[in-house]
């Protein structure tokens, strides 16, 4: 849409927004931006996805969970950290380098 407007991908998901149960969904959709973590429902980061690809949100903060089988067109993307807590070996390790391409 025109600067300060809601354009088309944005409209096309306010309503499914709104009814999310994750506040973090809808607090942050109005700015464009969306999160992603394994703590969410899986309705809701396939929700998230979905609108990060169509553009109704510019920006998804995510943590290394978005890294295995999913492939989402991003322009930018900036890593915090690659290491992620492996349960069989009781700690931290880091992604390989084929999970961060």
């Amino acid at each position: 849409g025109k600067e300060g407007q809601p354009g088309e991908a944005h409209t096309k998901y306010a309503d499914r927004v709104k009814k999310s149960r994750n506040r973090e969904v809808a607090l942050h959709f109005d700015s464009g931006l969306g999160i992603h973590h394994a703590g969410m429902l899986r309705g809701d980061r396939k929700l998230t996805e979905q609108m990060f690809t169509d553009g109704a949100i510019k920006v998804l903060c995510c943590t290394a969970t978005l890294a295995w089988g999913i492939n989402l067109p991003a322009h930018t993307v900036v890593i915090k950290g690659t290491e992620v807590f492996n349960a069989e070996k009781g700690g931290m390790m880091d992604l390989s380098i084929l999970d961060v391409q």
